[in-house]
């Protein structure tokens, strides 16, 4: 009976080593590997959003800000992206080969200096939020035709995106009001 209560008593500690395995969080800091590998693959897109981004936060700063002209220039290049379902490494690419050629050293020296924000993708642990939804797990498949600059004429929601509005403050920017 005590070699039983023995194997019992194993037997419930090596199913609790177990479960506690499995609740640990994916390797690489809590990043799934389909997510990494994600990452990996469209790296130029990743890299064009976080230039946006810091135009965005350039924009705050009339040191920094860009010119009307350059307003024009950057919609001249961001905007064909609007319409494009997918966009691909080599057009991420040269997008991101154009916006650098429309800023001054300044602006660049500046953008160097915005720290890139991390946002966790759909499966990544993130805070939860009040009243907030639970994002979808991440999947691959879904995304491959990624842009996340394109607008979805059939989704009302796309126009209420940052993207949607840093360009319409550019259009504004560009006509000069």
């Amino acid at each position: 009976m005590r070699d039983f209560a023995r194997v019992l008593s194993l037997s419930a500690m090596l199913a609790m080593a177990v479960s506690l395995a499995s609740a640990q969080p994916p390797p690489e800091g809590g990043v799934p590997p389909q997510v990494s590998e994600f990452r990996e693959k469209h790296k130029y897109t990743f890299q064009l959003m976080e230039t946006v981004r810091k135009l965005m936060e350039m924009e705050k700063d009339p040191k920094v800000a860009l010119t009307k002209e350059q307003a024009k220039r950057v919609l001249d290049i961001l905007k064909p992206l609007q319409k494009k379902e997918k966009l691909t490494q080599e057009e991420a690419k040269e997008v991101l080969k154009e916006l650098k050629k429309v800023l001054t050293a300044k602006q660049l020296t500046a953008m160097g200096k915005i720290k890139p924000q991390r946002r966790p993708m759909a499966g990544q642990p993130r805070p939860p939020q009040e009243g907030s939804q639970r994002r979808p797990a991440f999947d691959p498949e879904r995304m491959k035709n990624f842009n996340p600059f394109y607008l979805n004429p059939s989704d009302p929601r796309s126009k209420e995106r940052p993207i949607a509005r840093f360009l319409e403050d550019l259009e504004r920017k560009a006509r000069g009001k």
